[in-house]
């Protein structure tokens, strides 16, 4: 559950590539709210469709300097405090329609 200050982000991607793990890594850290991180055109595009198709509060923009040029990755807190209390509105409702059940 997320709460003040804890920035985790519990989806994770079901690839099992050291990209995806390292992704998974920071998604997962309730103190980490951005990377950067060098990563080639392909490798970087990848890491672009997981966060997408998670459809995750998380940006995701590309450094266009250097080589490799760089991914960067920030959680946005708001987004995540959103989904928070949305998924606590829906699981008190369905817990009380539950109990009317009984």
């Amino acid at each position: 559950m997320w709460g003040e200050g804890d920035w985790s982000i519990k989806e994770v991607s079901q690839h099992n590539c050291q990209d995806c793990k390292h992704l998974s890594k920071f998604l997962l850290s309730s103190t980490d709210q951005k990377m950067v991180w060098p990563l080639a055109k392909q490798r970087r595009q990848h890491i672009h469709d997981v966060i997408d198709g998670l459809d995750i509060p998380v940006s995701h923009t590309t450094l266009r300097e250097g080589s490799p040029q760089k991914l960067v990755l920030t959680k946005n807190g708001a987004a995540l405090l959103e989904r928070e209390k949305t998924y606590l509105v829906t699981a008190t409702q369905g817990l009380a329609k539950l109990k009317s059940l009984f």
